[in-house]
């Protein structure tokens, strides 16, 4: 597994929940407009919605780790 590896699964699982804006996910994930460091840093348009992805996804994987 590569980072790379796990940023898929990841936004693969959140996108195939559709429970998630997906501008949120690819911001949470860190594929935003590299053009602007201003874009790279400012979080904050997803910040309520992100809080949210990240408790559920990790709540996801505590549970399919537990289930094997």
């Amino acid at each position: 597994m590569t980072p790379h590896g796990f940023r898929a699964s990841a936004s693969t699982f959140l996108n195939e929940s559709g429970l998630w804006n997906p501008d949120a996910i690819e911001a949470e994930l860190a594929h935003v407009d590299t053009k602007s460091a201003r874009s790279i840093y400012n979080r904050a348009k997803y910040w309520s919605e992100s809080v949210e992805m990240m408790n559920w996804w990790s709540e996801h994987v505590v549970r399919n780790t537990n289930a094997r």
